[in-house]
C-alpha cells in the first residue's frame, strides 16, 4: 500500500477547527498549519497584534469568550498557531507573568529601576531596583 504524505487531497478547514485542536493541546505549543488548508486570519475574526520576533511576517490574535486567546504567526507558506493562558487584552501584566515570563521578568525590573530612582533620586540605587524588581519577578512567575 502507498500511502501519500503530501496534503493535496485534504480540504480547507475553517479556523474553528483548528482552534478546537489547538485547545487541546498545551498552552504555547505550536501547531504548523500550512496556508492553503485555512483562511486568513483576519477573514475569521483575528485582529493584528506582536509578539515576540520568531522570523515570523505578521501575528494574529483571537480573544476568546473566557479569557484565553489563540496567537498566530504568519510565515510564508504556513501558520503557527498556539493558546496562550490570559489574552492581553484582558490582561496585559497578568498575560506577561503567566505567558510570557521573560518578559515579566524585563519589566519587573525595569518597574524596579525606575522606583527606585524615582524615591531616591539616586542614580546608584537604581540597579538595586532592577535586581529586587527581577527577583520580584522570578518569584512571580506562574507556572
Amino acid at each position: 500500500m502507498v500511502i501519500n504524505n503530501s496534503l493535496e487531497g485534504l480540504k480547507m478547514l475553517s479556523w474553528a477547527a483548528w482552534i478546537w485542536k489547538i485547545l487541546r493541546m498545551k498552552p504555547h505549543e505550536d501547531i504548523t498549519i500550512p496556508k492553503r488548508l485555512v483562511r486568513h486570519p483576519l477573514e475569521d475574526g483575528f485582529t493584528k497584534t506582536f509578539g515576540e520576533y520568531q522570523g515570523q511576517i505578521m501575528d494574529y490574535e483571537l480573544t476568546l469568550a473566557d479569557g484565553r486567546r489563540i496567537h498566530v504567526r504568519e510565515f510564508k507558506d504556513y501558520y503557527k498557531a498556539h493558546w496562550d493562558r490570559i489574552s492581553p487584552k484582558v490582561d496585559p501584566l497578568e498575560h506577561l507573568r503567566v505567558d510570557a515570563p521573560g518578559w515579566w521578568v524585563l519589566f519587573a525590573g525595569l518597574a524596579g529601576a525606575a522606583l527606585s530612582y524615582l524615591m531616591s533620586k539616586r542614580p546608584e540605587n537604581t540597579v538595586n531596583g532592577l535586581i529586587l524588581g527581577m527577583i520580584f519577578g522570578v518569584l512571580t512567575i506562574e507556572s
